[in-house]
């Protein structure tokens, strides 16, 4: 970015507030380009007599029947451009909701896996004196121990990254390390609610349903 002031042109090399300024593209407002494009501002309830004034200036340029008036309000394009983002945030969400949806079906499908696998071990657990509780904890502890060792890898390089990228814009909000925690406690409390039926009826089935066979 490069911007001319009495010293002379300067380079920008961090982002700063923006003052008032013309961007120009290709010389687009020096002499010789035609200028058809016009921002008016209007005292409050003058919008209509501004509309007026404009058209009859307008109509004092040769070119006005080609190029007829047509405006449009700043605030209906920002709330259309607002509208845009809207949608594209409910997209996000949608797919963010349906990802989670179907890492869940994996989580349940893997964990009913490992409990099947597990249960003369359970089994042989309870029979040795451990308690439905410790085996509800001894169950979940695999499953615990990836989501709180992803969390504490993904934290701090989404910190990283997300500072990284803000910093090219003057005006941004601060991140905030908690609402990262707070995403992993959730997916733990997901985590919890998705194995916690199968864990619960392995630690207390009856120990001779899953030895009987041995």
């Amino acid at each position: 970015l490069s911007r001319s002031d009495e010293a002379g042109p300067r380079l920008l090399l961090w982002p700063e507030a923006a003052a008032p300024t013309l961007y120009s593209f290709k010389d687009e407002c020096g002499p010789g380009h035609f200028k058809t494009t016009l921002m008016v501002k209007t005292s409050a309830g003058k919008t209509k007599e501004a509309i007026k004034a404009v058209e009859q200036e307008w109509s004092k340029n040769p070119h006005a029947e080609a190029l007829p008036l047509d405006y449009t309000f700043m605030d209906m394009q920002y709330t259309s451009l607002h509208e845009r983002q809207e949608r594209l945030e409910q997209v996000m969400y949608g797919f963010s909701g349906l990802s989670l949806f179907i890492a869940m079906l994996g989580l349940f499908s893997m964990s009913a896996y490992q409990i099947h696998a597990r249960q003369k071990e359970m089994s042989i657990r309870k029979v040795l004196g451990a308690s439905a509780r410790d085996l509800f904890i001894q169950l979940n502890k695999p499953f615990l121990r990836i989501t709180l060792g992803a969390g504490l890898v993904a934290i701090p390089i989404t910190t990283l990254l997300l500072r990284h990228w803000l910093g090219n814009f003057a005006y941004k909000s601060p991140i905030n390390p908690w609402n990262f925690v707070l995403v992993v406690l959730i997916v733990i409390l997901l985590l919890l609610l998705t194995v916690c039926h199968q864990t619960l009826r392995s630690a207390r089935a009856k120990p001779v349903d899953n030895l009987r066979d041995e």
